[in-house]
């Protein structure tokens, strides 16, 4: 091999690193790394047979001993600024080396400063380099802007400039979007499109999304609960003051009763099915929907891990629910025989079972209040706050039994089938499934203070 160029020492020549993510080698017989002299005095010898034998490079490449490229003659094809340089490779090369078949036939493994080079000097496309290479147009991006390596020819992240587009989204401009999208009940009702409209920003949707769920925030349906005054909040965190020294056994002693409606084809939420296209209207795909629901209403209570006789309102023959129906077919036949029965038997820690309903007209009217007084149930009835159902266990008992309900195939679909199912499963539900909710309280106590009177999650 020839010596160094005029001006150039042995120990400045750096030698081709082998790059992490070499390729295949052209040749399976020369996989040896060639510096770069050697490699241009071996171009020289393969390709131009007539150039000086002594080795001199300046006389084939006579811009080579000048440390200068002649990239602006008529005769190149290079780029127009001659001070772009490749960090590992020191001298500059005449663009014949680079251009045309030769690479084919390179006796070395190819590098990341060989694509360097044939990018930024021979200017070859990102398209070439990766029909020559077979290197993803991703990593042929990642070697030809890397802007220094390492000892061992890795290139770190910090060392590395930053790819694609900077964000356009600042911290400032994030928190004005949050700011504005929580700002109000009603703000928080509109899409990200129209709270970015308000402040006067253009972001697409996608990077919309993006930014509030960086900070934790996502479109999700609203809750149905029922409204609080600030009177009603006040009430009910005065009733959970009340009440915040009971323990679980405390609440044992009570029986929560309350209604509800039942119907004929209630679907809640949205239902799910698996289907090809186009079978959307096949009978197993559809949910389906009656011209006139007919609605069932019924009347339980709990205790513990106890229920009582479930009551199925006789509407055709009772009426409507009054004071005066309210206590002939609910209080005096069932509530206080199952009330005498629980402290018959001793089913009580103080000694004493207290009755909770809710502020419904026909449990506050005079008829109701006189039975209680007459059948001794006056003293222990629990006081109750306004709009509190998520304060009575017995709530949950009738979303299990609506849930249960629904999970069914086929579902009732007459009255009389609705009315069989109802019956069935307040009869399924087991000790375990009461107990669950009615051990609950003091951690309903505990969120309703926490919330001073505002909603809870139950």
């Amino acid at each position: 091999m020839s010596a160094c160029p005029e001006g150039d020492s042995e120990d400045s020549a750096h030698e081709m690193s082998i790059a992490s993510g070499t390729t295949r080698a052209d040749s399976s017989d020369h996989t040896q790394a060639m510096n770069f002299d050697d490699y241009v005095e071996w171009h020289e010898a393969t390709y131009q047979p007539d150039s000086n034998a002594s080795g001199e490079l300046a006389s084939t490449y006579p811009d080579h001993a000048t440390n200068t490229s002649d990239l602006g003659n008529s005769n190149s094809e290079g780029i127009n600024d001659p001070t772009v340089q490749v960090s590992t490779i020191i001298s500059p090369v005449h663009l014949s080396v680079f251009t045309g078949d030769i690479v084919a036939n390179l006796p070395y493994r190819v590098t990341h400063e060989t694509i360097q080079a044939l990018r930024h000097y021979g200017e070859w496309t990102y398209p070439q380099l990766r029909a020559r290479f077979g290197i993803s147009l991703a990593s042929l991006h990642r070697i030809i802007h890397r802007n220094s390596t390492s000892t061992n020819g890795s290139t770190s992240r910090s060392q590395c400039r930053r790819l694609g587009r900077q964000p356009v989204v600042t911290d400032d401009l994030r928190s004005c979007l949050i700011a504005r999208a929580t700002a109000s009940s009603q703000n928080r009702r509109l899409p990200y499109t129209q709270v970015a409209e308000l402040e006067g920003i253009q972001l697409g949707r996608r990077a919309l999304r993006r930014v509030f769920e960086s900070e934790g925030y996502h479109r999700r349906v609203a809750r149905i609960k029922p409204f609080l005054s600030h009177n009603s909040k006040e009430r009910r965190f005065e009733w959970g003051g009340l009440f915040h020294d009971w323990s679980s056994e405390d609440w044992m002693d009570v029986i929560w009763s309350d209604e509800c409606a039942f119907s004929v084809g209630e679907v809640s939420g949205t239902v799910w099915v698996t289907r090809r296209p186009g079978a959307e209207y096949e009978e197993d795909c559809l949910v389906p929907r009656f011209a006139r629901r007919t609605t069932i209403m019924v009347w339980g209570a709990i205790n513990r891990n106890k229920k009582s006789r479930l009551v199925i309102w006789d509407t055709p023959n009772w009426g409507r629910i009054t004071g005066s129906t309210s206590v002939n077919h609910i209080i005096r036949p069932t509530l206080y025989p199952w009330w005498e029965f629980l402290h018959s038997t001793g089913c009580t820690n103080s000694g004493y079972i207290y009755y909770q309903q809710d502020n419904a007209p026909a449990h506050r009217s005079r008829i109701a209040q006189d039975a209680f007084q007459e059948l001794g149930l006056s003293n222990y009835l629990l006081p109750w706050p306004a709009s509190s159902p998520d304060m009575s266990p017995i709530e949950g008992i009738w979303c299990l039994l609506k849930r249960r309900i629904m999970q069914l195939h086929p579902r009732p679909t007459t009255t009389a089938d609705l009315h069989t199912t109802i019956l069935q499963q307040w009869d399924n539900l087991s000790s375990t499934d009461i107990e669950n909710l009615t051990s609950s309280m003091p951690s309903r106590i505990s969120a309703l203070l926490a919330t001073h009177g505002g909603h809870t999650r139950f």
